[in-house]
C-alpha cells in the first residue's frame, strides 16, 4: 500500500509542497493523508469499517493490522470484504480530490459505493458457469 499516491507520498517526492495541501480530504482532524490516515485512522474510514463489521488494531503495521483482524474475522470472505472496503475509501478520496465531490460523512458516500460494488461483484458471480 506504500506505492498509493496519498498526498504525503506526492509531498515525498515533491510534487505537493504546502502542508493544506497534504491534509486529508474525508475529514476534518487536520492530519496528512498517509496511507495509515486514509485507511485506518481517518473517521469517515473507520464509519465505513464499522459498516461492515470491522474494527482494527490501533496499532502496528499494516500487515500487521490484517493479521489481527483476520483472528477475529473469521469469514471465507475476508479479504474480499478488505479489498472491496479499501476500495470504497480510495474511490471516495478520489472523487473528492480530482472532482470536488464532497464525502457523505459519515457514510452516505460509503454506502452507495459499497452497494454498487457488492451488485456488480453479485452480478458477475451469478453470470459465471458453475
Amino acid at each position: 500500500m506504500d506505492g498509493l499516491n496519498t498526498r504525503q507520498a506526492l509531498r515525498r517526492k515533491r510534487i505537493l509542497n504546502a502542508i493544506n495541501e497534504t491534509l486529508c480530504c474525508l475529514c476534518t482532524l487536520r492530519v496528512e493523508e498517509s496511507t495509515v490516515h486514509l485507511f485506518f485512522d481517518c473517521p469517515f474510514s473507520r464509519s465505513c469499517w464499522t459498516l461492515l463489521g470491522i474494527h482494527w488494531s490501533p496499532n502496528g503495521s499494516i500487515p500487521e493490522r490484517l493479521e489481527a483482524l483476520k483472528a477475529t474475522f473469521r469469514r471465507s470472505f475476508f479479504m474480499d470484504v478488505i479489498v472491496m472496503g479499501a476500495w470504497t475509501i480510495w474511490l471516495t478520496r478520489n472523487r473528492s480530490v480530482f472532482d470536488g465531490i464532497a464525502p457523505l460523512f459519515p457514510l452516505g458516500s460509503c454506502v452507495s459505493s459499497l452497494l454498487s460494488l457488492l451488485s456488480r461483484s453479485v452480478s458477475h458471480l451469478r453470470s459465471r458457469p458453475i
